[in-house]
This record gives structure tokens, C-alpha cells and sequence, in this order.
């Protein structure tokens, strides 16, 4: 395992992450994580209308839409949307989030009040996307002429929200995302900024977010609607083609914004 002797925050094994994902989505799993589920402070349910918090900051993501090969993935994820809302019945209860926002975080970066602190109020947002091209230029990996693949195995339940779980079929695959981590967060003029890893990487990609008064019999519905969801599902057919990560801005998490000088990693040979 890579140790980060700053706040000794460690990335499981290979082994380890896949055992914990594969867990995660089944029902057991589900139920464990429904018990403990609670109302977001991201989005809120509010006389009829979703109102969305605000919660600045930048992050490194790699985008559904913006990755190559990722269609067919896209439109069964909308579908499963479709599948909570319908079996769920409480829109003011789950917030589904827009399809254009589906990613996966590759590497957080800062938000909220370390994003101030930071970044903003010392007048430095004008110049970050240039320090995070520095950082992405000093990464120094042995490209693949295959993107990452990552199989898409189920529904899980978070602490506020409903995403699906990720495993990789391939060591390498799983270790290509590590190693941009560890490069990435070993980065001295990040650590100036306080950027550091805080969890280890989990493969995932939010569906929707939770509100409202989650009774008891909510909670089991949920369960119920996850697991049903996730035994019609075959990971051969949500495989998340993974060829570049990139600086993405959110005010919000339902919009994730690039410019023309935000920079782009890719994961494969040019």
C-alpha cells in the first residue's frame, strides 16, 4: 500500500477494493448503507423545487460525455434513472442529478471553505487551472493504447446520495488510476496549497442525491429498488471507457464547468 505520511491516508489494494465494491452492491451491503443514509446539504427539497447549495471548487474528473466509447454506457445510467424515480415515487425525496454531470473523480482538489482559504482569498483563481497543468506536466506514467476500463457493478447507497460502483477487470487498469494519484498528490507545489488525498480512490459515478424525512419504510424501499435495479444489470455491457481526466469548476455538484486553458491528462498514447 502508498502511505501518505502527512495524514496517513492509504489507497486499498487492488484485492481489497475489489472485495469492498463487489460487497457494496449486494443486498446486505444495501442495507447497511440505507441504515445510516440521511438528507443532503447539497440539494434540498424546498415548497415544490430542488434547490442546489452552493459548494465551490475545482476538481480532477473524467466525464462520461467527454470520454470516447461511453454512449451505450450513458444512456443505460440514464435509464436506471429513470428506473428510481419511477419505483421510488418521491420526487421530493431524490434528486436526480443531470446525465451531462456524470463523472468519476480522479483526484479531488479543493472546495468548499479549504477552496477559500486557499484559492480565493488570496487571489489565486486566476492562475490554478496553470498550476494544475504544471502538476499534470510533471506526471510521468507509461501510457497504454487502451483506455481504462472500469465495470460498472451495481447500485450503491451513500451517505446522502445513490451511485453505481466501479471495479476493473485488470490489476493494471486499477493501478494506472493509483499511480496518476500518487503522482498527482506527491506534487510540492499542490501541498502549498493544502491539496493533499483525504480518501482513498473508490470507482463510482453519482445517479442521485437524498432529502426529505427518510423514514424507516423509505429506507427499505430504497433497499428494495437498489437491489432489484442491480440484479437486472451486467457488468459486460457498463464498461466506462476511461481515456483522459481533466480540471473540471463547480459551483454546485450538478454542473461541472471547463474552459479552453483548463488542462486535460491522457491515460493512452497519442
Amino acid at each position: 500500500m502508498i502511505v501518505d505520511t502527512k495524514d496517513q491516508i492509504e489507497e486499498l489494494t487492488f484485492g481489497g477494493y475489489t472485495i469492498r465494491q463487489q460487497y457494496e452492491v449486494t443486498l446486505d451491503g444495501l442495507k447497511t448503507r440505507a441504515a445510516g443514509v440521511r438528507p443532503s446539504d447539497k440539494f434540498n427539497y424546498n415548497e415544490g423545487v430542488w434547490e442546489k447549495a452552493s459548494y465551490p471548487g475545482y476538481a480532477v474528473v473524467s466525464m462520461v460525455q467527454n470520454n470516447p466509447g461511453n454512449s451505450s454506457l450513458l444512456s443505460i445510467l440514464k435509464d436506471i434513472q429513470r428506473g428510481l424515480r419511477e419505483a421510488l415515487e418521491a420526487p421530493d425525496k431524490c434528486y436526480l442529478l443531470p446525465s451531462e454531470s456524470f463523472h468519476q473523480t480522479v483526484a479531488n482538489t479543493l472546495s468548499a471553505d479549504r477552496f477559500e482559504k486557499h484559492v480565493m482569498k488570496v487571489g489565486m483563481e486566476p492562475e490554478y487551472p496553470e498550476i494544475i497543468s504544471a502538476a499534470f506536466d510533471q506526471i510521468d506514467l507509461n501510457n497504454e493504447d487502451e483506455p481504462i476500463k472500469m465495470s460498472m457493478i451495481g447500485l450503491s447507497i451513500f451517505r446522502s446520495a445513490i451511485g453505481i460502483l466501479g471495479t476493473f477487470q485488470k490489476a493494471l487498469d486499477f493501478q494506472r488510476i493509483i499511480d496518476f494519484r500518487n503522482a498527482f498528490y506527491s506534487n510540492q507545489d499542490l501541498n502549498k496549497l493544502d491539496i493533499r488525498r483525504t480518501r482513498p480512490f473508490i470507482g463510482h459515478i453519482t445517479l442521485a442525491y437524498l432529502d426529505g424525512n427518510l423514514t424507516t419504510d423509505f429506507r427499505n424501499l430504497l433497499t428494495g429498488v437498489c437491489q432489484e435495479i442491480n440484479q437486472g444489470l451486467s457488468s459486460e455491457s457498463l464498461l466506462f471507457n476511461i481515456s483522459n481526466t481533466e480540471l473540471r469548476k463547480y459551483d454546485d455538484l450538478s454542473h461541472f464547468q471547463t474552459l479552453p486553458h483548463f488542462p486535460k491528462y491522457s491515460f493512452v498514447n497519442q
